[in-house]
């Protein structure tokens, strides 16, 4: 009996190290598409993977769409971003004005430019980390504190699918598939 209580005194006191959250989070991405191929396709109807290598994803520490309604910014053609599905797929301009400063906002028509001019020092700010998929569409970002992020990022090339996704970073990794499931 004295063994079992000394057994629980020294599981109960090393608990607190086992159970604390940890100091830092990994968060690692794969990118990847589901593709089937129709009836005329050679061989018919075939379903497969397409890994997303090369691609641009971005960590924020807040939603996009949040930040764009909170500051009253109205994208052209839309109401506002509210979180439905026809504003989640404007991340592409999210995208587009984090990136805006590579072009000096010369990209698009005006009214584009005058959106990418008022949404870039909203979204900059929130930008954490920026990583590129290697040829297994996977990345990993740097260390963060546990906490909620945003993944931003598009798949390109044709493919109409981008992600603006939630991700808790409580563990010390956390692996995200971005895949049509979640974009």
């Amino acid at each position: 009996m004295k063994n079992l209580f000394g057994i629980l005194v020294l599981v109960l006191a090393t608990c607190p190290v086992l159970c604390q959250q940890p100091d830092t989070c990994t968060i690692s991405i794969q990118a990847r598409l589901f593709v089937k191929y129709g009836p005329d396709a050679i061989p018919p109807n075939k379903e497969f993977f397409i890994l997303l290598d090369h691609r641009t994803f971005y960590l924020m520490d807040s939603d996009p769409s949040a930040l764009l309604k909170a500051a009253g910014l109205k994208h052209p053609g839309f109401e506002s971003y509210d979180g439905t599905e026809k504003t989640s797929a404007r991340v592409g301009d999210f995208l587009a004005a984090l990136e805006a400063y590579k072009s000096n906002f010369s990209d698009g028509s005006s009214y584009l430019r005058e959106f990418y001019q008022q949404a870039y020092p909203i979204l900059k700010p929130h930008r954490l980390q920026k990583v590129e998929t290697n040829h297994e569409g996977k990345a990993v970002f740097q260390p963060v504190k546990p906490g909620v992020y945003f993944i931003i990022g598009q798949a390109g090339d044709g493919y109409p699918q981008v992600w603006n996704v939630k991700v808790e970073a409580r563990a010390r990794s956390v692996d995200v598939v971005l895949d049509k499931t979640n974009g």
